[in-house]
């Protein structure tokens, strides 16, 4: 153990109220040379995420030192607490846009674990962000909020499962297709029908591009470089259909197109 007060193992050090035996997994001084190496190993480093789990052991036994190291070195520190798969893709994501960005991961239980997405989103930090547009009809009428926000989480499980199942694999350089879209929203119990899909990627997260349509396989969106991952969009736009019957020319003009999406504002 690191630090037996901090993890509540003894009060104090100087009156444990007892006797233990053991070893410490880390010494915390060790923190500051984790920051030093990463500088010796990337020399434009100017940023560095100190990423950790809070809710396994403390990291406060370590910032000291970090903070000591960052300060010599001129480097800023970024606190990136995480709690899950998603969070994790989502920091290297943004530390990927960022030049001079580097990441020191804190020895914890849950990052042990988690530790080949951590590798393998470093290692292909380039990530595709896909967005999807479709007419959706719900069974229930009377809770489009709810089904509405449903269906966006299910999608992102959909297209980004490894960011929620442990035992599922990312795939590089992948294609995604409408088509199998659509099969997987049909499927939804609460899904009445489906209409008018599109896809859009974006390399920034903040841009989306319209995916072109065709290709030997049908519609689909894919990246152009082969090492990308294509990762779920954060919010998809679902459009509600309320009539009994799909009008395609209500879903078709300005009153239906989105800044971002089927325009872009100069």
């Amino acid at each position: 153990m690191s630090d037996p007060v901090a993890q509540r193992i003894v009060p104090r050090l100087d009156r444990p109220s007892g006797n233990i035996t053991g070893f410490a997994n880390y010494e915390p001084s060790l923190a500051g040379k984790w920051l030093e190496l990463l500088s010796e190993i990337a020399p434009g480093l100017t940023q560095a995420a100190i990423m950790f789990n809070p809710d396994a052991a403390p990291v406060s036994i370590f910032m000291p030192y970090i903070e000591t190291a960052a300060r010599s070195l001129k480097v800023e520190q970024i606190i990136v607490p995480v709690h899950s798969n998603v969070e994790i893709e989502t920091a290297i994501i943004g530390l990927g846009r960022e030049p001079g960005s580097g990441l020191v991961v804190m020895p914890d239980a849950f990052l042990g674990v988690h530790r080949a997405s951590i590798i393998l989103a470093a290692a292909h930090a380039r990530y595709v962000q896909v967005r999807i547009r479709v007419g959706v009809r719900f069974r229930d009428q009377n809770n489009p909020v709810f089904y509405r926000q449903q269906l966006n989480d299910e999608l992102n499980r959909y297209l980004s499962p490894w960011a929620y199942d442990e035992g599922a694999d990312i795939v590089i350089g992948q294609r995604i297709y409408a088509g199998s879209i659509i099969d997987f929203i049909e499927q939804r119990p609460y899904v009445d029908y489906v209409a008018g899909i599109k896809l859009f990627s974006s390399d920034d997260g903040q841009t989306f591009t319209l995916a072109p349509s065709g290709g030997p396989d049908g519609d689909g969106v894919e990246s152009v470089w082969p090492d990308a991952v294509l990762v779920a969009a954060r919010q998809h736009q679902i459009d509600l259909i309320q009539d009994e019957i799909f009008a395609p020319d209500e879903f078709k003009g300005i009153n239906y197109m989105k800044i971002e999406l089927d325009f872009v504002v100069g």
